[in-house]
């Protein structure tokens, strides 16, 4: 299975890592998939836009 984390934010790349790193070897549901699957992904920072009213 191949998955792309899309998430929301100004954060600093190596930050953004930091977080793929932890889903990877902490998320529930990753774990879970790893366990009957191979598992291959990457996660994308995009950088929030202005607050919309």
């Amino acid at each position: 299975m191949h998955y792309r984390l899309r998430v929301v934010t100004d954060e600093p790349a190596h930050r953004v890592e930091l977080l793929h790193k932890n889903v990877r070897k902490f998320g529930t549901i990753s774990n879970t998939l790893a366990a009957a699957c191979e598992l291959t992904g990457q996660i994308e920072a995009v950088v929030p836009t202005s607050a919309q009213p």
